[in-house]
């Protein structure tokens, strides 16, 4: 998380545990969750967000009941920020997509997000690596689009995505990670 943030717009851990519902909806209060302010949060089940610009690491680790997540004006997602989300479908099932904004997407951000289907990221150009296990263990993820402009994919990104079998490489890519797409 950046530091340059006024904290009246960073939605930290006690008031998030003390706001959190089944479906949330957070439009234009904050423009950064903080780091942890979700995890291990067993009763929050979809969360919709515009205006927020960053997630911190671990914002959601570990929320086992997550299953829908709307990231679209997010510039910068922290490590580990939806790891262990393991009911994490996407937007209404269809998977996650990733706008233009997003710049930056940290270690480990999808661990053993077993559920998820689908990872697109849409007409981006600001991300230029996808880096070390962000989407390792997700066991039944089938189809990944990355970036035009992308140039390395990190180690273990897609360790054990048993069931990816649509994968659109970029011309740009100049790197792939050790293990990277090991079964």
């Amino acid at each position: 998380m950046t530091g340059d943030m006024k904290d009246s717009y960073v939605l930290k851990r006690a008031e998030a545990l003390t706001a959190v519902q089944p479906q949330m909806q957070l439009h234009g209060q904050y423009q950064v969750i903080g780091d942890g302010a979700f995890r291990n949060n067993i009763r929050l089940r979809s969360i919709h967000m515009t205006g927020i610009r960053e997630i911190g690491s671990q914002a959601f680790d570990g929320c086992c009941a997550l299953k829908e997540v709307e990231l679209f004006d997010v510039q910068m997602i922290g490590a580990r920020a939806f790891a262990g989300c393991s009911n994490l479908t996407g937007e209404a099932e269809n998977g996650i997509f990733f706008s233009w904004r997003l710049g930056q997407l940290g270690e480990e951000a999808f661990w053993r997000c077993k559920r998820l289907r689908s990872v697109r990221f849409l007409d981006n150009r600001q991300l230029h690596a996808i880096p070390d296990g962000v989407f390792a263990e997700c066991r039944g993820l089938k189809t990944v689009q990355l970036p035009e402009g992308l140039t390395a994919i990190g180690n273990q990104a897609f360790f054990k995505c048993e069931s990816l079998r649509k994968l659109h490489l970029p011309d740009t890519l100049e790197e792939i990670g050790d293990k990277a797409f090991y079964q």
